[in-house]
C-alpha cells in the first residue's frame, strides 16, 4: 500500500506542492505518486498559478514560467478553480486568521470541494493557527508522509 493511502480523494493544493514537484525537491516523488499522478481529484485556486508563475519566472525566466502555467491550465492534471464565492470565503478566512492570502484560498477551496488543504511542509503561521483553532477542513503537510 502507498505511503499516502489515507489522503482524501479531493485535494486543494498549495503552490508549495507544485514547486516541490517542479523543482525536484525532496518531496517531488511523493507529490508525483500521491497527488499529481494519482487517482485523486486535484484542484488549485487561480492564485496558486500566479505564485507558481512568479517563483518559476525568477528561477527560470518568463518563457518557462508562461509555458508551465499554460501546461497546468490545459494539461488536465489539476483543475483550476475561479469560483467567485471563493474570493469571499478566502477573504473571510484572512479576516480571522494570520496566514497568507494564498493559504486562505487553498483552505477555502478545500471547503468548497469538501476535501483537504495540502501543503508541502509545515509553515509556522499555519501551525500557529491550527493550534489556536482547527480549520473546518483537514490540513495536510506532505513532509509528514516522508517520516512514515
Amino acid at each position: 500500500m502507498s505511503v499516502c493511502g489515507d489522503l482524501p480523494e479531493r485535494l486543494s493544493i498549495d503552490t508549495s506542492v507544485l514547486l516541490a514537484y517542479l523543482l525536484g525537491e525532496d518531496l517531488a516523488d511523493l507529490v508525483e505518486e500521491c497527488v499529481l499522478f494519482s487517482r485523486r481529484e486535484v484542484y488549485v485556486p487561480r492564485i496558486v498559478l500566479s505564485e507558481t508563475y512568479y517563483v518559476v519566472c525568477r528561477l527560470r525566466g518568463r518563457d518557462v514560467a508562461g509555458d508551465l502555467v499554460t501546461a497546468l491550465r490545459e494539461g488536465g492534471i489539476v483543475e483550476v478553480v475561479e469560483d467567485g464565492s471563493l474570493d469571499v470565503r478566502a477573504g473571510g478566512i484572512k479576516c480571522e486568521r494570520s496566514i497568507s492570502l494564498a493559504d486562505c484560498y487553498v483552505i477555502a477551496l478545500a471547503e468548497l470541494i469538501r476535501g483537504a488543504a495540502v501543503f508541502a511542509k509545515r509553515e509556522r503561521e499555519l501551525e500557529r493557527e491550527l493550534k489556536r483553532e482547527p480549520f473546518s477542513v483537514d490540513v495536510v503537510f506532505l513532509d509528514e508522509y516522508l517520516k512514515q
